[in-house]
């Protein structure tokens, strides 16, 4: 079983070392790879700043970057950071913003390039703000691996069901809500 991480890694790996970045750069993005890799385990308010500037630089990217609305449709800051971890590990002379523009580049092929609203979803007294094309994703990912019948849409019963049944056989939290950890592996992991 390859993990978003894992995939991340190859895809770094296939296209080589992160682009060079050519402007200053201001914060903790300046920070070596091995500088982020010791706050996480030695400093956590220094590794929330740095997770606090991943966070911008995606931000800013998703304003100023063409044809792109949201880079991280569904991706939480924790699975962020995750993939930033796994380049880290990997390549620990590397600054932080080269593994935040790696980590872009892995992403572009995949961001959100129209505007959508959010929708909030509910179950079992749990609810998560997502949008509608995330939903239809997971329908169709859903439907490829026979778990949902095609012709469904939206957030209902049907796919809360088949949705919690594949977080049984991955062995995540059966919440029914597509998380962040759900949709790394659903969304991501090839068959």
């Amino acid at each position: 079983m390859r993990t978003i991480a894992g995939l991340f890694l190859t895809a770094t790996v296939l296209t080589g070392p992160a682009a060079a970045q050519t402007g200053a750069v201001e914060g903790p993005g300046s920070l070596s790879c091995q500088q982020a890799i010791t706050s996480r385990a030695e400093d956590r308010q220094d590794y929330l700043a740095i997770a606090a500037w991943v966070s911008g630089f995606l931000s800013a990217a998703n304003a100023y970057e063409e044809d792109t609305h949201d880079l991280t449709p569904w991706q939480s800051i924790e699975l962020t950071m995750a993939q930033i971890d796994a380049f880290c590990q990997q390549q620990p002379e590397a600054r932080v913003v080269e593994a935040t523009v790696a980590y872009l580049s892995y992403l572009r092929p995949n961001r959100m390039v129209e505007a959508e609203d959010q929708i909030l979803i509910e179950n079992a007294g749990q609810s998560l703000a997502v949008y509608p094309s995330v939903i239809d994703s997971v329908r169709a990912a859903l439907t490829e691996r026979d778990a949902l019948d095609a012709g469904g849409s939206g957030y209902d019963g049907e796919m809360i069901e088949a949705l919690t049944a594949y977080q049984a056989t991955e062995g995540l939290p059966q919440t029914g809500l597509p998380d962040s950890a759900t949709l790394s592996r659903l969304l991501q992991q090839p068959e």
